[in-house]
């Protein structure tokens, strides 16, 4: 079983993160985009776990061969720039 999550950023944002949360535990970072690359994919330590950003489009967060260890609320969220 697979899952994708899809997030759709405001017009105009160049930065988008993808975080997760496991039950009462805080955010854990993922990998953040900026323009059309990854720039940081220090969060996605499994080859199962993937993630897209093309350039216009609506980002996509892929886990491939779910595992119960998955089970979390996947967060994204855009900026105009980095803080």
């Amino acid at each position: 079983m697979s899952l994708w999550e899809l997030c759709d950023p405001i017009s105009g944002h160049a930065v988008l993160y993808w975080y997760r949360q496991n039950l009462g535990q805080g955010l854990e970072f993922l990998i953040y985009f900026q323009g059309t690359g990854a720039v940081d994919e220090s969060g996605l330590r499994s080859d199962r776990v993937s993630a897209t950003w093309p350039e216009g489009s609506v980002s996509t967060l892929k886990i491939q061969h779910t595992e119960q260890g998955d089970s979390a609320m996947y967060f994204c969220a855009s900026s105009l720039t980095t803080a």
